[in-house]
């Protein structure tokens, strides 16, 4: 079955999920390696032509992850890097207020519709630069972006197909921009992904998919080392991206320690190499194909989740009544007094990026005390991008949980937004909750 499933993949044949699925039009990713080895020496050409030796990537979401994963890749595997890659993908100004732009490149990253929160970190650091043709984009065809940045004269924009699917970005110019500045060797990246045991990845993928045909599955994505942990959040993302609908979907668990419970099937992550990376990277993008074709769903069923739009919750009786409080009581004793069995855990903690760690920790330590409860993790608001389907529109029932700063963190304006960091960060938390709370799903929030 693995086989015949890869093949129809191969072939871009849409009919292998649910009817009226969006497929048709998402997989170009299927394409990438071709068409990327086509303008491979126009894109090693253009990275010589940077003369910087600092990288600052700012995105959101799938567009943030990926370029996490080739930054963190490339810091372990490197011994003389030529470039510093700085990926920020937070909104909490504790993490880049205080950055050092000299002989620094900004790449402006997104993908999959506008983002507030790219807007703003574009906003605030288009204010601070004095060398603004130092600015590149990545960018859907004919999206927002892509006319701002045209409109700026950024020194280069990347236009990137609308039939490329944000979940499946790897070796689009989303990840691979960020990848070869950082000194990434995208022949052997590719090479390697041409050369990957597809059938294994969509064979794993069905069988992961197999438990969550009654509506739930769990899944453990467990590194051994830390820079392993963005490419496990890279995995996270595509398989709450694509199997997070119709109450249905896989949890995909994030650890430093594989799960206790040894019925939960568990996706190898091996990364030592470009070899690794390339084979990796191409055969989870199988692997999430597969589990979403398992449990009967569209992998590209992109519900809308960002309501920036909306009214904070205050204003909206019903939603702030709903949200729980600690009452002083720390996060387990919280859970040991509240949890139902088989309840849906998730950690969204607006901290700074330098709080991630710790979260991870935090998280494993509340796995072995609730072990028969799936328990989530991220830092938010990237975590919505990268998880929130899955948890909007995906089996229940689900505890959100919010870990907030007093008021929200530090006041630090952004320019032309008439707006802070401080209130961007209050309107997200409280759009967050508000928008599970009218699903159905359970919200608490803890001010550390």
């Amino acid at each position: 079955m693995a086989f015949d499933l890869v093949t129809r993949i191969l072939e871009r044949d849409p009919t292998i999920w649910t009817k009226n699925n969006t497929a048709k039009n998402q997989l170009d990713w299927v394409d990438h390696i071709h068409r990327t080895i086509e303008y491979l020496d126009d894109l090693t050409r253009w990275a010589e032509s940077v003369d910087q030796s600092k990288i600052l990537v700012i995105g959101m979401g799938q567009s943030g992850i990926i370029a996490r994963v080739y930054a963190d890749f490339n810091k372990h595997t490197q011994k003389h890097r030529t470039r510093e890659i700085t990926v920020i993908d937070t909104i909490d100004p504790r993490s880049f207020a205080d950055l050092d732009l000299t002989d620094t490149a900004v790449v402006v990253s997104q993908g999959g519709g506008p983002s507030q929160e790219t807007e703003a970190l574009f906003k605030f650091f288009y204010g601070r630069m004095s060398r603004r043709e130092r600015f590149y984009a990545i960018c859907d065809i004919n999206s927002k972006l892509e006319a701002f940045a045209t409109e700026l004269n950024f020194r280069r924009v990347f236009s990137v197909p609308q039939c490329v699917n944000n979940a499946y970005c790897a070796f689009s110019e989303f990840g691979l921009v960020p990848a070869i500045l950082g000194g990434t060797d995208i022949h052997s990246l590719l090479l390697a992904a041409q050369n990957a045991d597809l059938n294994s990845w969509a064979e794993l993928g069905e069988s992961i998919g197999d438990p969550a045909n009654n509506q739930r599955g769990v899944v453990s994505i467990a590194y051994s080392e830390p820079h392993q942990r963005s490419l496990a959040m890279w995995a996270e993302q595509l398989l709450a991206k694509s199997t997070g609908a119709n109450d249905k979907g896989i949890i995909p668990i994030v650890s430093s320690t594989p799960s206790q419970n040894v019925a939960d099937p568990a996706v190898p992550l091996k990364v030592s190499n470009i070899v690794d990376l390339g084979r990796s990277l191409y055969g989870l993008q199988f692997l999430a194909a597969a589990a979403a074709y398992s449990i009967g769903v569209d992998p590209y069923c992109d519900n809308d989740i960002e309501i920036d739009g909306v009214p904070m919750i205050e204003t909206d009786e019903h939603s702030a009544q709903s949200v729980d409080s600690l009452h002083g009581l720390d996060l387990q004793e919280y859970l040991q007094n509240t949890v139902t069995e088989n309840e849906h855990v998730t950690i969204s903690a607006y901290q700074p990026l330098e709080h991630e760690n710790a979260l991870y920790h935090q998280r494993d330590l509340l796995s072995q005390k609730f072990p028969d409860n799936p328990i989530t993790t991220g830092l938010a608001p990237r975590n919505r991008y990268l998880t929130g389907q899955l948890h909007a529109f995906g089996p229940k029932p689900l505890l959100l949980v919010q870990l907030v700063s007093k008021d929200y963190g530090p006041s630090v304006s952004i320019p032309e937004m008439d707006m802070s960091f401080q209130s961007l960060i209050k309107t997200k938390v409280n759009n967050e909750a508000h928008l599970l709370v009218e699903l159905g799903q359970r919200v608490a929030r803890e001010t550390v």
